[in-house]
């Protein structure tokens, strides 16, 4: 008899705390939520609550994780924060790479940079490269074909082809060279669901439980401004303009510059973060957001900033990998504006698209109605 399928979420079967959760290309799954060190399913709804937590962020299946439990390493690891796998290259294809991340830092985040190098470098391990001037359009496609085998999702193989074609641009610049091989590589077809965003009871829920968490700050940035995480994590105090109120990002995934409005609500949020944090209303200087001694937090801080909200607002349960929860917010906000009407184009501006195609997928959430429908 087929296992009967249930909602995503955690559930009590004869006392014992369960977790049915849903993994893209992996289909439904269920397991029972065991402590390390136990046999059987925990009765505490606590400790039911960060296992499925750490079930979800970890993206395994939950074969995976039943294997694991065998070898006794049974508290599945998130991928935010695991080592990176170490890649050995050549002394010169190193120091190529750190120029290019380098020069990546100008039109992109510290982050991103280096995520993009990372990509080059797997490529580079992948299809056995010693020398970078022996990059063919025939090595790149091997590559995507490589990732699509091991399962890679078809936007992340984008973005592995987009990193190798701005690799080689620079390669190209520097006369390693003489054309871009990635131009001649088709990039994976993406077909995008409608987004997922926050009903009016998750939002006020999502607001009420980042006040009572002390994250109020960060999370009305994302909810009021549809900014990136990324964009959010660098964001400096000279980029808040009380008078003009608005935020200015100078940095972002799509190289332009842009700014958006900053509601009255924001302005009381950041004043008052701003008081208990610096000491000044309106701070010129420094990080908004930083790790308490003016650096920058680390990425797995940001993910998990977020997983007491995520635990008590079921939309969140639906968001998995890294940063997922982050964009849920930035999605709501496009999504609250085009319901309330606001045109396309302007949301288009305010979030930061680079094309309107973009944000035509809020384009159903429109109040589109018109009478004059009925006269046809």
């Amino acid at each position: 008899m087929a296992r009967k399928r249930r909602e995503p979420g955690i559930y009590q079967r004869d006392g014992r705390y369960y977790f049915s959760w849903h993994l893209s290309g992996k289909g439904s799954q269920q397991l029972a939520l065991i402590p390390m060190g136990e046999t059987r399913g925990t009765k505490d709804l606590t400790i039911a609550n960060q296992l499925a937590a750490d079930i979800r962020a970890s993206g395994l299946t939950a074969p995976q994780i039943t294997a694991m439990r065998k070898t006794g390493n049974h508290k599945p690891k998130s991928k935010v924060g695991r080592k990176a796998k170490v890649i050995d290259l050549a002394p010169s294809l190193k120091k190529l790479l750190d120029a290019f991340e380098t020069a990546n830092m100008d039109h992109a985040t510290a982050e991103q940079a280096h995520r993009n190098a990372r990509k080059v470098a797997a490529f580079m391990d992948d299809q056995s490269i010693t020398d970078a001037a022996t990059i063919t359009p025939a090595s790149i496609a091997n590559h995507l074909a490589d990732l699509k085998v091991q399962g890679v999702a078809a936007s992340t193989r984008a973005k592995s082809r987009t990193a190798l074609s701005t690799f080689c641009k620079f390669c190209v610049a520097r006369g390693i060279l003489k054309h871009n091989p990635a131009r001649d590589v088709r990039g994976p077809k993406i077909t995008l669901p409608p987004p997922k965003y926050l009903t009016q009871a998750d939002y006020d829920k999502t607001l009420e439980l980042a006040k009572e968490h002390d994250i109020e700050a960060e999370v009305s940035m994302a909810l009021w401004t549809g900014m990136r995480r990324g964009e959010i994590a660098d964001l400096r105090w000279g980029q808040v303009d009380w008078d003009g109120r608005k935020i200015m990002i100078l940095k972002s995934k799509t190289n332009s510059a842009r700014s958006v409005p900053m509601k009255d609500d924001l302005a009381k949020v950041l004043a008052d973060y701003a008081l208990a944090t610096t000491g000044k209303k309106r701070p010129a200087r420094g990080r908004v957001f930083h790790d308490g001694k003016g650096g920058a937090r680390t990425l797995w801080r940001w993910c998990h900033t977020l997983d007491k909200i995520k635990e008590q607002v079921p939309t969140f349960s639906e968001s998995s990998g890294t940063g997922a929860a982050w964009h849920l917010l930035r999605h709501t906000f496009a999504s609250r504006l085009v319901q309330a009407g606001v045109p396309l184009r302007t949301v288009a501006g305010w979030m930061g698209h680079s094309t309107i195609q973009t944000t035509m997928r809020y384009a159903h959430l429109a109040p589109t109605y018109d009478d004059a429908i009925e006269n046809a």
